[in-house]
């Protein structure tokens, strides 16, 4: 076949379409970063101050017991190229820049491990677990215990995932409550105008009493707590009780697992009591709450009424 100056132009213009199209593709990654060239990094990806709200410890304080864990990340191209051994510490002035916190005392955690290995081959370590006591804690105190990676053979320490900041947040309205409680039943819908009109009789009654003798009030933040709603913790199903600035009285809400399951028609909290609201002095907060609700989200279920009397321990 004979090339002409015809086929020289349809070559030419080929070569062309196909060297835009290629940097078409180059403007259309813009944000495009070469990592091939970056130095081996160690971080804490659970950690750092992004991720400090997920750092809050929220076992229930009638446990003797839990564990909670984290791990060192190798980030590079490649996997760790030999056994790479990592220093843990307490780090006293991550503490520091939180003056409303103070250290984990002894007795509420166990030592955790200060050598960590990233084997060979590997891109994470072991787990590193933390071992904490949650019924020697105090709830109405601020802890933290902030944990860094002080050396790493070297290797460069991510700035901002050094440190994880393990932290329980003290409300006073927080820990173990005894419970009294009653849950009424009925058929479809009832009418009720809520206290002092007497509650209407039950198709049936449960004590909630005998199956749940206890509940676990655990700090959402300094104000507010999450106690298990009637039977159905298991469900995720919460109370939101929120105390003002001194704690001299409390409001209830609840969490969007009830509301989106539930109407709730009344709610109110009766009997609150605090021995030393407002003060450093052993507090011992009692308060009692009301609900009258339908038990689907549509509000087509079965009304219950829901009377539980929570005293702190």
């Amino acid at each position: 076949m004979n090339f002409t100056f015809k086929n020289f132009l349809s070559a030419a213009c080929l070569i062309l379409a196909i060297l835009g199209l290629n940097a078409c593709v180059k403007d259309r990654n813009p944000g495009y970063t070469d990592f091939s060239n970056l130095a081996p990094t160690v971080s804490i990806v659970e950690g750092g101050l992004a991720k400090f709200n997920s750092q809050t410890l929220l076992f229930p304080g009638s446990d003797l017991s839990d564990t909670i864990s984290f791990r060192i990340n190798y980030g590079a191209t490649t996997v760790a190229p030999r056994d790479i051994t990592v220093t843990l510490a307490y780090d006293a002035s991550a503490l520091a820049a939180y003056s409303n916190y103070v250290k984990f005392p002894d007795s509420i955690f166990a030592p955790f491990p200060t050598k960590v290995v990233i084997k060979k081959g590997q891109s994470y370590s072991e787990l590193v677990k933390l071992v904490v006591y949650p019924n020697k804690i105090d709830p109405s105190a601020n802890y933290m215990l902030p944990i860094s990676i002080v050396d790493a053979e070297g290797i460069v320490i991510a700035s901002n995932f050094k440190t994880i900041y393990y932290h329980i947040i003290g409300n006073p309205l927080a820990g173990t409550y005894n419970l009294v409680g009653t849950r009424y039943g009925y058929v479809g819908s009832i009418t009720w105008a809520g206290f002092p009109t007497p509650i209407p009789p039950p198709a049936s009654t449960l004590n909630l009493s005998l199956g749940i003798p206890t509940k676990v009030a655990a700090a959402i933040d300094g104000q507010t707590v999450g106690i298990d709603f009637s039977n159905l913790g298991g469900n995720g199903y919460q109370y939101l009780v929120t105390g003002d600035a001194s704690f001299s009285s409390v409001i209830v809400a609840y969490n969007s697992a009830v509301l989106s399951g539930d109407v709730i028609k009344f709610s109110i909290i009766k009997d609150y009591s605090f021995i030393g609201a407002g003060t450093a002095a052993s507090p011992k907060p009692t308060f009692r709450i009301i609900t009258h609700y339908n038990n689907n989200g549509s509000g087509t279920g079965n009304d219950r009424i829901l009377d539980e009397l929570f005293t702190h321990q």
